[in-house]
């Protein structure tokens, strides 16, 4: 493979995407980066070291193979001028982005004058509020607050094993490298999505995470994760906690965005006088069921969607078949 005017010996162009994506994860676990506010512990540059011929001679003594080794070697090699690049352009999908020296200059020119910073100066890693759009405008996945991206993001993926006879969460490990990984991130959001789809509040969210975590080891990861916003760490600080309880609300209203909304119309007829009423029934507890069950029927019994890749798509074949019975 030819990348950057990099000719790679270990390294194939298919498996050049897994490894910057598990590189981004590794990323994420070095630096224990599991919100956006944890991003400035964050030096990419750092990582650089794990590969260094020392981590290699090291690794030797380990289950690690030649071909993973060689990989490192080449890795290390081409971290400046291919990797580090990379892995910046991969987290620039949860709306992180690097600053060039230029803006760091012009950023601190600007502190020093006392001049009020613009949206892109500000814009590493957060951007709350900058959604104004409407609704029916924009993708709810690619316009989310980084916040939230990055909390999906950072989830590591895990999968049930046996060890010592009790069954526990071990990492899933890349092949090509032997690393732990971080979830997909499309599909872990089309997971969670779907799963929350009839839910209004954060602890319903938390309370379907945990029923499906019994025997789904990404919605047990989930449940974990959620359960840890619930908690009051040590020495907990008031920014911690406030911070803790704005990523409940913001977790919240992402995925409430996902649901459905069954809006009640009344129009009654008083004197020739017409009174229109709107109600939303999704507020509603005993309709909130009425959903819950129609939302299962549709998946389970229409015929009207089929699963893929952890969500669902419309089954074309049996729109046709409808289409032409009318």
């Amino acid at each position: 493979m030819k990348y950057n005017g990099v000719e790679f010996k270990t390294i194939t162009n298919t498996q050049f995407e897994e490894i910057v994506k598990s590189l981004t994860g590794l990323s994420f676990r070095i630096f224990r980066i599991k919100y956006a506010r944890d991003l400035e512990k964050m030096n990419i540059s750092k990582l650089k070291l794990i590969f260094s011929p020392e981590s290699v001679e090291k690794l030797k003594e380990r289950s690690f193979t030649e071909d993973q080794l060689s990989r490192y070697s080449e890795i290390y090699d081409n971290w400046e001028t291919v990797f580090e690049p990379a892995i910046k352009e991969e987290l620039s999908r949860f709306k992180i982005r690097f600053k060039t020296k230029k803006e760091e200059d012009s950023e601190f020119q600007n502190k020093a004058n006392g001049d009020e910073l613009t949206g892109d100066q500000e814009g590493t890693a957060d951007e709350l509020g900058k959604h104004t759009k409407e609704v029916g405008e924009i993708s709810i996945k690619n316009n989310a607050l980084s916040e939230v991206k990055m909390w999906v993001a950072a989830l590591p993926n895990l999968k049930f094993d046996t060890v010592n006879g009790k069954q526990t969460l071990v990492s899933v490990r890349n092949s090509l490298l032997g690393i732990a990984t971080t979830v997909n991130y499309d599909k872990a959001w089309t997971l969670i999505s779907t799963a929350f789809a009839h839910c209004n509040e954060f602890n319903e969210m938390l309370d379907e995470a945990a029923k499906l975590g019994k025997d789904n080891a990404f919605f047990k990861t989930v449940y974990t994760s959620l359960s840890q916003l619930l908690k009051a760490a040590p020495n907990e600080t008031l920014e911690d906690k406030l911070y803790r309880e704005n990523m409940q609300t913001m977790i919240r209203n992402t995925f409430s965005k996902h649901t459905m909304e069954y809006i009640f119309c009344l129009v009654e007829n008083i004197d020739g006088t017409a009174t229109m009423y709107l109600k939303n029934e999704n507020r509603n507890a005993t309709t909130s069921n009425v959903i819950k069950e129609w939302l299962n029927n549709l998946i389970d019994n229409s015929g009207l969607v089929i699963p893929f890749s952890g969500g669902f798509l419309p089954n074309k074949k049996n729109k046709e078949s409808r289409m032409e019975q009318t």
